[in-house]
């Protein structure tokens, strides 16, 4: 008999780890450690307190074209709604 060759199923490489991402894990690492040493588990020489300095946390923000866009459907959608509701046809909301 020939042995079968195992392919891997996608194969999926992450080309950029964000600055927030390492500090979650440094977070829970630090957490894991503090209860090992707390159980006494390793020595308090090992405890894990700080945190590596990096980025600040961003989130990913619109472009110009993007917010304009967003803007203007919100806009139309807003005076079509204002209207409808001049004109009687759209009801009030309720509170």
């Amino acid at each position: 008999m020939k042995p079968i060759a195992v392919k891997p199923k996608d194969v999926h490489a992450v080309p950029f780890i964000s600055d927030s991402t390492i500090r979650f894990e440094m977070s829970i690492f630090g957490a894991i450690m503090h209860y090992a040493v707390k159980k006494r588990y390793v020595p308090a020489s090992q405890r894990f307190d700080e945190r590596p300095k990096l980025k600040t946390m961003r989130r990913d923000e619109f472009t110009l074209e993007e917010y304009r866009k967003l803007h203007t459907v919100g806009a139309s959608g807003l005076a079509r709604r204002t209207s409808l509701r001049a004109s009687g046809i759209a009801p009030l909301p309720t509170t």
